[in-house]
């Protein structure tokens, strides 16, 4: 669980201006809280929060070289 905890607009700021990053992915936890997927324009930074139904967001895991991978179709043989 992360350590420090700030209101979900101040961490939404705080990704953008120092990392160029933006929401890229959300979904919805069994806890209740809401998951989010942030990277950066070229994909060099990403970062994952999580945010409480209190409206405080959390810094679970970053990283760097971000990419996407395609899904997968009934046609493509498996990994």
């Amino acid at each position: 669980m992360p350590s420090q905890w700030a209101e979900r607009s101040k961490v939404v700021r705080n990704l953008a201006n120092k990392f160029d990053e933006h929401p890229t992915a959300i979904g919805l936890a069994d806890n209740g809280s809401v998951i989010e997927l942030f990277k950066s324009t070229d994909g060099s930074t990403w970062t994952i929060i999580t945010t409480l139904p209190n409206g405080y967001s959390g810094m679970v895991v970053s990283g760097e070289a971000w990419m996407p991978v395609p899904i997968p179709t009934e046609e493509d043989p498996p990994l």
